[in-house]
């Protein structure tokens, strides 16, 4: 881990290697989730639902190469000072990850207009955090941990080292949990204990995200905003749109191949 934490700051320092590496491992997971996903989604669901997971990482990562307008702010308050610092809530951090790949395979299954309707919306959320990452850039001073403390401060060591305390408003992390909510509000054919359950696990997603530190307070609701903002404007441009296109495109072709 320490390895890989050390060759992603090095990377960081020189634009250059981290575009090549960076660049290389998302073409890497792509044409792997090509494959891979080519088993569990539908044909015409794959390269929309690839782009919106390369949307994603690029929200994180490709962003800080961009030049930035004004200075780092912190955000944080009296109320984030007595927020505690509690390790074990990294698992959970780690875990809306798994949430986010589950939602996206979900959406799959689901008819189309709710599922362009959420990558449409996903895909303008996005846009709308990187465009404040640059704008309004926000840090916050995260707490000392040692990397020979117990397993759960290892991890967040490891992630502190993966992870600069940078593009912190809105939160990624609480958007994305948040969109679970929307799916799981509106997708057909779940379970009983899906909702519930999805609420519950992505309030613990949102606490984590302050529980370790990651994130201060002001995060979480420029994050709900940022995700609305999405669905809204996706609404009044009709984003879906290209997307639908796409599907239909690519349904159309398997279609007349059957014929054939």
């Amino acid at each position: 881990m320490g390895m890989l934490a050390e060759l992603f700051n090095r990377a960081a320092a020189n634009p250059l290697a981290f575009v090549l590496i960076g660049g290389s491992t998302l073409i890497a997971l792509g044409v792997g989730g090509f494959f891979l996903f080519g088993k569990v989604l539908p044909k015409e669901t794959i390269l929309p639902i690839l782009v919106t997971v390369f949307l994603h990482c690029a929200t994180y990562f490709f962003v800080r190469l961009l030049p930035l307008v004004g200075t780092y702010h912190n955000l944080s308050n009296p109320l984030d000072d007595r927020i505690p610092f509690w390790p074990p809530m990294i698992v959970i951090y780690i875990l809306a990850f798994v949430q986010w790949a589950a939602n996206w395979i979900l959406l799959s299954r689901q008819p189309q207009a709710l599922r362009t309707k959420v990558l449409s919306a996903e895909t303008i959320a996005k846009l709308i955090c990187m465009l404040v990452f640059i704008f309004f850039p926000t840090t916050l001073t995260r707490p000392s941990v040692s990397a020979d403390g117990n397993g759960f401060e290892r991890i967040v060591c490891w992630i502190y080292g993966l992870d600069a305390p940078t593009n912190l408003l809105p939160s990624v992390h609480c958007l994305e949990s948040w969109v679970c909510i929307r799916v799981a509000l509106k997708a057909e054919g779940l379970p009983k204990w899906y909702l519930p359950f999805t609420i519950v696990f992505s309030t613990l997603v949102v606490a984590s995200t302050l529980l370790v530190k990651q994130h201060v307070l002001i995060d979480i609701p420029t994050a709900i905003l940022a995700a609305e903002a999405g669905f809204l404007l996706s609404r009044l441009v009709h984003a879906d749109r290209p997307i639908k296109r796409y599907e239909d495109w690519v349904k159309h072709r398997a279609n007349a191949k059957v014929v054939s």
